[in-house]
C-alpha cells in the first residue's frame, strides 16, 4: 500500500502480484478497509510484503521483504556507530539469500538451515546486549525497533531459507509501484470521474485511473 492522490484527494493504492499478474487498484483509506475487494481479501496462501502489520490477517503464512530489512540496516548502522549487530546481520541476511540461490532447486540442506539461523539468533543476542549497554536514546529508535522487529518476527522473515517457492523480497510489486509514482511526480494527481465513490469490494472500474 501507498499513499497518492485522484482529483486532488489523498488516496491509497494497494498493488497486489504474483509472477504472472498484477492489479492496482485506489482506495479512500489504509487498512483493513483497504484490503476489502482485493485479492488479498480471501487470499489462503503466503503473502510477502513490508512490515505493515494490516497484511498479518490475511493469507496463511508471510514473508517479510528482507530487502527493506538490509537497507534499514544500513541506516541503522550509519546512525548507531557505536554498536556492530546491524552489520553483521545485514551481511549474513545476504549471505543467506546468495546460499539459497545458488543451492539446486533453491533447496538448502537442513543443517545448513539450522547454521544460519543459530548465526541469526547469536546476533539477536549481540544486539540485546548492545542495547542493554547503551539504550537506544528517545532521539532515535529505529535501530532498536528493527532488533524487535527481526526477533518478534523471526519465523516470517526466515521463511525463505525453508520454502524454495517463496522469494525474499516483494520487488515486483516495488517496481510495479514505481509507474504511478513517477505520475505523481509528474502531475501531482490521478484524475477520475469516480474517485470519490466510497470503497467497495467491486473494483471492476479501479484500473482506469492507472
Amino acid at each position: 500500500m501507498t499513499g497518492c492522490r485522484v482529483n486532488g484527494i489523498l488516496k491509497t493504492i494497494i498493488v497486489c502480484a504474483d509472477l504472472l499478474h498484477a492489479l492496482f487498484q485506489y482506495r479512500n483509506s489504509k487498512g483493513h478497509a483497504a484490503v476489502k475487494g482485493t485479492p488479498l481479501e480471501n487470499f489462503l496462501n503466503t503473502v510477502i510484503s513490508d512490515h505493515d502489520k494490516t497484511f498479518y490477517s490475511y493469507g496463511r503464512r508471510h514473508q517479510e521483504c528482507m530487502i527493506h530489512i538490509i537497507r534499514y540496516l544500513a541506516g541503522a548502522a550509519e546512525t548507531e556507530k557505536d554498536r556492530t549487530w546491524h552489520t553483521k546481520m545485514r551481511n549474513l541476511l545476504k549471505q543467506m539469500d546468495h546460499e539459497r540461490n545458488q543451492a539446486d532447486g533453491r533447496i538448502l540442506a537442513k543443517e545448513r538451515i539450522a547454521e544460519l539461523t543459530e548465526e541469526y539468533d547469536k546476533i539477536l543476542k549481540l544486539a540485546e546486549k548492545e542495547y542493554e549497554d547503551a539504550p537506544p536514546s528517545d532521539y532515535y529508535r529505529k535501530g532498536y525497533n528493527l532488533f524487535k522487529q527481526l526477533r518478534d518476527y523471526k519465523d516470517s522473515c526466515l521463511l525463505f531459507l525453508s520454502d524454495p517457492r517463496v522469494d525474499f523480497t516483494n520487488n515486483r510489486a516495488e517496481t510495479l509501484n514505481r509507474k504511478p509514482k513517477r505520475h505523481l511526480v509528474i502531475s501531482g494527481t490521478f484524475r477520475g470521474k469516480e474517485s470519490n465513490k466510497p470503497d467497495v469490494p467491486d473494483n471492476s472500474k479501479s484500473a482506469e485511473y492507472y
